[in-house]
């Protein structure tokens, strides 16, 4: 799910805020699939990044401002998703028990 969710975000992102395949397009993807790959163990957690992708995309398609600052907070958002992922994950989430 994680890969196909990220696969539509670059595709989305690529048509309606840059139209050309850049590098940081990709890495963009790429850095949202790790952070829904982190953030599977936990529904909520996945349903509140998904609600954050989806409405940053709708206010990102409203904004009326150049393309090449939409891209930047295009790109930007998975970033920070992933932080906040890693975060959960580190603090958050039940640690697996070494013995």
């Amino acid at each position: 799910m994680a890969g196909v969710i990220a696969l539509v975000y670059f595709a989305s992102g690529t048509v309606f805020f840059t139209q050309k395949i850049r590098l940081f397009a990709i890495v963009s993807a790429f850095i949202l699939y790790m952070a829904l790959h982190i953030a599977a163990a936990s529904a909520l957690l996945t349903g509140l990044l998904l609600a954050c992708l989806l409405s940053t995309f709708v206010i990102l398609l409203t904004l009326k401002c150049p393309r090449d600052k939409k891209a930047v907070l295009h790109f930007s958002l998975p970033c920070w998703l992933l932080i906040v992922s890693v975060i959960y994950d580190v603090f958050v989430s039940q640690p697996i028990p070494v013995y």
